[in-house]
């Protein structure tokens, strides 16, 4: 699918934030933005070395160049423009964000619902569970927490690490890092003898993922390329071929939770104690390989690499690269997201044509009645008709409203869009970054720690509807008394047993049923008041 130069030009005029993307790319040091490279991509033709002194200078070469794809580059000694004028040897990249690249096809030996650039809800999820172990250790192994992750527009996430102390790493440092997360080299598991908290923490979240989607949902083991794969961790071919011929003969083994079930118990047979440890080893190599995040090394350990901007729109797909929130990560389903029309237009066509060529097309598609086919879904709008953090938007999506209503300025028009959310969220994020105090952020994202707590997050469209109020922002649910009530006891029950408590271990056995007695209302209530709050703490420590 092609976008259309005229509707990319409506984007780039009216909607793309380039004031907001040049304040995030600045950090703090507006001159910072001017040294920082630029790349387009045009009909396959890359144009390097691009830089602007701020947002105004930016949306104007978007909107003359109309590019298809914009990427990221490190920021450098000079501005990239003027480096014909610096002397050899003098113009070299200063400082640059983290990266890391996390792409699907690179998962395509194991998953065999999807060919190439498609993703579906079964596989999908291995780039989300991707988002939620490298988070987690970027944060509590290394102290970062200026984060940023997005969707790439079609198949893959990319993250941002915003720190300072990240932006100024050697490649050589950013090696080191790499090499400390990287598990999967090639077809091979390279885990240590002895593991570092960020993997023994991920031995946890592998085997959870592993039992609760690898298997049932992804049925690897029906998959012939995937099982011949993973049955190529275990070094004894016997066995191998035993397994094999079980599975094939056997008619009541036929899950892979099943198969799964007999692969352990096969290993663990008696038979075999003398290939325990290898065995062992290589069932936790199969499951560390179908679940542990698959990195793009290059991208992440070399400092010129560029890398794609968020909001930029997917040439292939139609669909923008939106900010995701990693707390909220397994609400986010872009297999939902409708790709745009293919649609050819002429050079001197304008956006307002094109839509309503779109409209025309729509109206007249033919409904789908076939035995072999369900009638077709209506089509759900993100932001619209799904909540906003669900899917991504397509470009046609965004550009409906603002094409019809005409030429209105940037800050107005996002909030038209189904984009409206996902920019104020971005700008959220560029004020806790650059902890800028006089910045104010719509709600519900005027404070971000709520935000990551927000219960309505978890209500989607296929739930009950309940009353709704809008608040700038995404719907929220109106909680009845008796719903507040009962939610705030939920909450006092599953914390009362925290910190303080944990002194009151071998509290005796009162009712003789082997378990602790159960506090009631009252109970909760005064350890809630006797719990010490953290500030408090901190200060007496202090």
């Amino acid at each position: 699918m092609s976008v259309p130069d005229e509707l990319l030009k409506a984007y780039y005029a009216q909607i793309f934030p380039c004031d907001d993307i040049a304040s995030w790319l600045s950090h703090g040091d507006s001159s910072l933005f001017y040294k920082r490279e630029l790349s387009y991509n045009k009909k396959d033709n890359v144009i390097r070395y691009l830089s602007y002194r701020d947002g105004p200078t930016f949306r104007a070469s978007l909107v003359s160049k109309c590019p298809d794809k914009i990427d990221i580059g490190p920021i450098m000694s000079h501005p990239p423009c003027e480096r014909s004028s610096v002397e050899p040897g003098c113009f070299v990249d200063h400082q640059r964000e983290f990266i890391m690249d996390i792409d699907l096809t690179d998962y395509n030996d194991i998953r065999g619902c999807c060919k190439g650039a498609a993703i579906c809800e079964r596989c999908w999820p291995l780039a989300n569970f991707a988002v939620t172990v490298l988070d987690r250790a970027l944060r509590e192994d290394f102290g970062f927490t200026d984060i940023l992750w997005a969707f790439s527009g079609r198949r893959g996430v990319h993250c941002w690490v915003c720190d300072e102390s990240a932006r100024k790493m050697s490649n050589d440092h950013r090696k080191a890092l790499v090499d400390y997360l990287e598990v999967i080299k090639g077809s091979k598991v390279h885990l240590p003898p002895v593991l570092p908290p960020c993997l023994q923490r991920a031995d946890e979240q592998v085997d959870n993922f592993f039992a609760d989607h690898v298997l049932p949902v992804m049925d690897v083991l029906n998959n012939p390329p995937a099982r011949e794969k993973l049955l190529s961790f275990i070094p004894d071919e016997e066995l191998r071929a035993s397994l094999l011929g079980a599975w094939t003969a056997e008619e009541e083994v036929t899950t892979s939770a099943q198969k799964w079930e007999q692969l352990c118990a096969e290993c663990a047979s008696p038979s075999r104690s003398r290939q325990k440890w290898t065995l062992d080893r290589a069932i936790r190599d199969i499951r560390w390989y179908c679940c542990y995040p698959r990195l793009d090394a290059n991208v992440s350990m070399i400092m010129k690499h560029l890398l794609k901007s968020p909001f930029c729109v997917h040439p292939g797909t139609g669909l923008v690269s939106i900010p995701l929130s990693a707390r909220h990560i397994n609400d986010f389903k872009p297999w939902l997201a409708t790709a745009g029309p293919v649609l050819t237009s002429s050079s001197t066509e304008s956006a307002g044509s094109l839509m309503a060529k779109l409209a025309k097309q729509q109206a007249a598609a033919p409904a789908v009645t076939t035995e072999a086919a369900q009638p077709q879904a209506p089509r759900r709008v993100p932001g619209v008709d799904l909540p906003w953090f669900e899917c991504p938007p397509s470009i046609w999506d965004v550009c409906t409203l603002t094409v019809q209503q005409g030429n209105l300025p940037p800050d107005v028009a996002f909030e038209q869009t189904p984009l409206r959310d996902h920019i104020r969220y971005f700008r959220a994020l560029i004020a806790r970054f650059q902890h800028n105090s006089g910045f104010h952020p719509a709600p519900p994202f005027d404070n971000l720690g709520e935000f990551d707590e927000a219960p309505y997050l978890l209500l989607h469209p296929d739930q009950q509807p309940r009353e709704t109020v809008t608040v700038g922002g995404p719907a929220l649910p109106i909680r009845h008394p008796e719903e507040e009530e009962a939610a705030t006891v939920q909450a006092a029950t599953s914390t009362w047993y925290s910190k303080e408590d944990e002194d009151e271990e071998d509290e005796e056995d009162e009712d003789g049923d082997g378990r602790r007695p159960r506090r009631t209302s009252d109970d909760i209530e005064e350890l809630e008041l006797a719990r010490p709050r953290p500030h408090k703490v901190k200060k007496e420590q202090a």
